[in-house]
């Protein structure tokens, strides 16, 4: 079985990814910036998360989720949207 790669989106604090990094030194956490993908809107941060099979993690409720249901290269749902104002965590319309 294969490790879980994870793709920080440009709202996530990059302070989550450093102390997630430095607890955990084999993690896969890369962030946007990474790969040039800081100003991508998205749906396209999206499509090459699916294609790079990494896991978005972001803070940004509305519009990622927005995007996860509108983006058909993502067929998997390995979007996970964290809400610290409603203590939600969870794939886009669960």
């Amino acid at each position: 079985m294969s490790r879980p790669r994870f793709l920080a989106d440009h709202d996530l604090k990059f302070e989550i990814v450093e102390r997630t990094i430095r607890r955990q030194p084999a993690i896969d956490f890369a962030r946007l910036w990474d790969f040039g993908l800081e100003s991508q809107p998205d749906q396209e941060v999206l499509r090459f998360a699916a294609r790079d099979r990494r896991i978005v993690v972001s803070h940004d409720v509305s519009t990622m989720t927005a995007a996860a249901k509108r983006t058909s290269a993502w067929p998997r749902g390995d979007v996970w949207v964290a809400s610290h104002s409603s203590n939600r965590c969870g794939r886009p319309g669960s």
